[in-house]
């Protein structure tokens, strides 16, 4: 067997060349190897350097600040986090040096610096290794030694740049007036105002000048103004580094909604498009109802591409909208493979978490028709044959199969323009989350959903569902006993959901609310009659350094009041074994693994959650986590406060387009597990032990995709 390292070689050699093999400088040419800028204190070196024609040849790096690197156009302009610089691979490329291209650049620093409010910056020096590149750009062929060490006999030499500046100081905005406001509403002129972000005694910036424009725009096209204008006016007084500035605004006639074109739609009907657009000709101009329009238009499931826009008038107050629509793929069919990392979601609306102690690799096969039908049904179809691993992700048994068959079909626009009716169908055969029995189980719902306000704020859904649940003959659970009994379940559903977040897949402000409440039995065929509610609140407080507080809150309840007479007790007292409450895991009191909070796995009708994070960006692509943890889960009719079972810990972020990695490590608290007299947890909800390297303690660690609240 190879080393590892020689393996390590070989496979680099090997992506060599996959990749056309080593880059090469052309003979005649010199290759930028490095380029450097000195003196940019204020501002950053990144955002200038993305304003070159020259640049550096390209190396893999690690960031090591949790600053946002700036570019030549965009904000931040002041921020270079570090990073380490590692290595470059064979195959990239050396940008050629051009030496007019280069004096190009050292204007454009000093333009670009301008435009930042250093209008006496200068460039101090542009040193080149080997200085010969800076008269001539070009090597002789047939000269063995031109000044520079050539790379290899048929290449020509690599050059270093260093730019140095002196940026100066600042000019700061001495005046700034805004006129054309006197017509408004006092408390439209209030709100104009306070969405220009220059002020008397800023650094006179245009990006800054630019964006004030075009924010004063914004919040009058969310008040009916689709007409206004800003011109601007800036006198900057360069020896004394002072800046005048003057904002003109015209806001023009309040507008109304006219008609709305469709186009691009091919043969989907238009009807339903500027029905779901809900534009209404004659009301009131809001920027904001285009957002929400472009936003119903896309949920409608058949396009690729949605684009809303106002259309303005030559004369007169009336505009018009413009709905253009790209249809997506009518059929598709994807084939791919996956993992289920220990977190499930219950229902088809919500956002019920739960940790389960199992995983699974799966293939999974989808067909998707975007226009099933006709009317923009769409329809999806999936099965996902599964390994299942009865461990905590990413621990190994033996594998047991199990397999997952659905269908989802959504009416857009009905019954009313904005909602969605929902009929969804599953069925599952695999071994019970926290035990080792199968059960097959079979699902059907049918809903309707709609979102509300701006952004879709507010979310509801109202539905019914029908779940069959049967044990083969013959099962046992992992005990020995006797697996659940056989049950037939029915409840109605609603959930409603408000979500300020700023940012779904990691939020740093904002809040999240969430109610959901079923109804089982009563008139409906159910092995129980009972009402379950579960209310969930979290809040994501911004600090300095993007740093977020993250706070979270649940509590769940089941009133049950009746059930059949053949099912078994731990059904009879617990609800339904799929739906009832249970905590620990990755998604709940991390100092447990998936089920073993409170009274253990086979769950409660009481559970109370609270946890306080702190999430700390250590640079771009990963983060750290301090949490503190609490919570029970509870088989009594009342919730057990002084059951807290402290759990504290940290964790590591891997920030990446599907969400973040993660891998939390937790430990419980002695002395702060329960705090009355008698510990009233079933004797059957054993506690587990973590272990790192050998190193044991009181907790559990965990790996899975996304944050945990």
């Amino acid at each position: 067997m190879k080393p590892p390292f020689q393996s390590l070689w070989a496979l680099v050699a090997a992506l060599s060349l996959l990749a056309g093999g080593c880059a090469t400088i052309p003979k005649d040419r010199y290759g930028v190897s490095t380029l450097r800028i000195e003196g940019a204190d204020e501002m950053g070196a990144d955002a200038i350097e993305g304003c070159l024609s020259t640049a550096e040849r390209s190396r893999v790096s690690f960031p090591l600040g949790i600053g946002q690197a700036g570019s030549c156009g965009e904000p931040p302009f002041d921020e270079s986090p570090p990073e380490a610089s590692l290595f470059a691979w064979p195959w990239t490329d050396y940008p050629l040096f051009d030496r007019i291209a280069f004096d190009q650049d050292l204007e454009r620093i000093r333009r670009w610096y301008a435009a930042r409010g250093f209008h006496g910056a200068e460039v101090t020096e542009a040193r080149v290794e080997p200085a010969e590149a800076l008269n001539q750009d070009t090597l002789e062929e047939d000269e063995a030694e031109p000044g520079c060490e050539r790379r290899s006999d048929d290449e020509g030499c690599t050059l270093d740049i260093t730019i140095v500046v002196d940026e100066g100081e600042p000019t700061l905005i001495e005046e700034l007036t805004v006129t054309g406001l006197d017509e408004l509403p006092e408390e439209l002129r209030e709100t104009v105002l306070r969405s220009v972000s220059i002020a008397e005694g800023d650094r006179f910036d245009e990006w800054e000048y630019d964006e004030s424009k075009a924010a004063i725009l914004r919040t009058l096209a969310q008040e009916s103004y689709a007409l206004a204008s800003v011109e601007g006016t800036a006198r900057v007084d360069r020896p004394n580094r002072k800046a005048f500035l003057e904002l003109r605004v015209t806001p023009g006639p309040a507008c109304v909604f006219g008609e709305v074109h469709v186009s691009g739609n091919e043969d989907l009907p238009a009807a339903p498009i500027r029905a779901a657009a809900g534009l209404s000709q004659g009301y009131r101009f809001d920027a904001r109802d285009l957002e929400d329009a472009q936003r119903a238009v896309h949920d409608l499931g058949a396009f690729g591409s949605v684009m809303v826009e106002a259309i303005p008038p030559e004369e007169g107050n009336v505009v018009d909208v413009r709905v253009a629509v790209t249809p997506a793929r009518r059929e598709r069919l994807g084939l791919g493979v996956g993992i289920q990392s220990g977190i499930i979601t219950r229902g088809a609306t919500t956002n019920d978490q739960i940790s389960v102690p199992q995983w699974d690799v799966h293939l999974i096969a989808r067909y998707t028709h975007r226009n099933f039908l006709g009317g923009m049904r769409q329809l999806i179809l999936e099965e996902q044959p599964r390994l299942i691993f009865q461990e905590p992700f990413p621990g190994v048994t033996q594998p047991r199969f199990g397999n997952l068959v659905s269908a989802d079909l959504r009416q857009p626009g009905f019954p009313e323009a904005r909602m969605t009716t929902r009929f969804n169908a599953s069925y599952e055969y695999g071994p019970d989350p926290f035990d080792t029995f199968f059960r097959h189980r079979v699902d059907t719902g049918l809903s309707v959903e709609r979102s509300f306000l701006h952004l879709q704020t507010l979310f509801t859904s109202l539905g019914i569902h029908n779940s069959v649940y049967l044990v083969p003959d013959g099962e046992l659970k992992e005990n020995g006993g006797l697996p659940p009994s056989d049950y037939l379940l029915t409840y109605l559903s609603q959930d409603i959901r408000i979500d300020l977040r700023d940012n779904i897949r990691r939020p740093h402000a904002g809040a999240f609310l969430q109610l959901s409440v079923h109804e089982s039995g009563y008139f409906l065929p159910s092995s129980w009659n009972y009402v379950r509610v579960v209310p969930d609140a979290r809040a994501y407080i911004p600090l300095p350094l993007n740093i977020t507080l993250a706070m979270r809150f649940t509590v769940g309840m089941y009133f049950i009041t009746d059930t059949d007479d053949d099912l078994d007790r731990e059904n009879t007292e617990l609800g339904p074994r799929d739906l009832r409450l249970r905590g620990g895991g990755a998604s709940s009191n991390r100092g447990f693994i998936a089920g073993r909070l409170g009274d253990g796995p086979d769950g409660g009708t009481r559970r109370w959650e609270a946890s306080l994070e702190v999430r700390v960006p250590i640079n771009q692509l990963v983060g750290t986590v301090f949490f503190a943890d609490a919570g029970d889960v509870s088989r009594e009719t009342h919730f057990r406060f002084d059951h807290p079972q402290v759990s504290v810990g940290a964790g590591i972020r891997i920030f990446t387009p599907i969400g973040s990695i993660r891998w939390d490590v937790a430990g419980r608290i002695p002395g702060l597990q329960v705090l009355a007299d008698v510990d009233q947890r079933a004797p059957g909800a054993q506690t587990t032990n973590a272990c790192i390297f050998g190193a044991c303690w009181p907790g559990a660690t965990h790996i899975s995709i996304g944050e945990s609240f």
